[in-house]
């Protein structure tokens, strides 16, 4: 994989875990602390996010196998693909890719969102305790309405708020995945209007606006039995937005330029 991608390519894979044994369905999310540069700014707030990490060697055989096992050191819990995607590489739900610019540097990001799906009921003890150690699980509408890690208007910090990042990547995803969001989050038509766009994200807002405008289907689509381990979702087009927000806050490439693990 590493000589596929150009030098200075960067590749993280993320795990959005959905826990429907619980009513209304849960979220698995990590927090983490803050994180400093040379300078003592905070270049990484502290927040909860979404399992996941950078792709390394030899411990991992592609992105997905990265958000495997960052979730099981972050959250102790095992898990598997839950469905996968026809349209993409790794089943992934979502690839963003973009650029990052550094000290004269350019470095390019691929991060992977996959659907994963909890494997059995057993909890391990958690590795990952250097970023941060908490961990939970959470329904959509407390996703909703934890304020942001880091407001990017006013540079507020707010410890346990959520990375905007983590947000947006978990509607994306349970989106794709084909999830009706009024049956997660139940009382969306009376929440929805103490919900702002700025807030939540334009992307977030308009997935909850059309799950409020869409109409009731006359009857439940019948169940079938996946062959296998996980449902294989038919093609889709990837999700695109004209309301595109980029967050300076991502859990992936500030944590690691201030550390010095980007390479030139």
């Amino acid at each position: 994989m590493e000589n596929e991608r150009p030098s200075g390519t960067i590749v993280s894979g993320f795990a959005v875990v959905l826990d429907e044994i619980n009513y209304p369905a849960e979220v698995s999310l990590f927090h983490v602390n803050n994180e400093y540069d040379d300078n003592g700014n905070i270049a990484h707030p502290a927040g909860w996010k979404i399992p996941g990490g950078r792709y390394e060697k030899p411990r991992d055989e592609s992105p997905r196998h990265t958000a495997q096992n960052e979730t099981l050191l972050e959250i102790g819990i095992n898990v598997e693909l839950g469905k996968f995607f026809r349209d993409s590489e790794f089943g992934e739900a979502i690839l963003e890719k973009r650029t990052f610019k550094g000290n004269g540097e350019t470095f390019n990001l691929e991060i992977y969102t996959f659907f994963m799906k909890r494997v059995g009921n057993a909890i391990v003890k958690k590795v990952e305790t250097n970023e941060g150690g908490a961990s939970g699980s959470f329904s959509l509408k407390d996703v909703l309405l934890m304020p942001l890690a880091r407001k990017t208007e006013t540079g507020e910090f707010s410890p346990y708020g959520i990375h905007f990042s983590a947000r947006r990547r978990i509607f994306l995803t349970l989106k794709r995945a084909g999830y009706d969001f009024l049956k997660l989050i139940p009382d969306l038509p009376e929440l929805f209007d103490e919900l702002g766009p700025d807030e939540v994200g334009a992307e977030v807002y308009w997935i909850l606006r059309e799950a409020l405008d869409s109409p009731e289907p006359e009857s439940a689509p019948e169940e079938v039995e996946p062959e296998s381990n996980y449902q294989i979702e038919p093609a889709k087009a990837a999700p695109t937005s004209k309301h595109e927000k980029i967050c300076p806050c991502d859990p992936c490439w500030q944590r690691w330029w201030a550390k010095g693990l980007i390479n030139a």
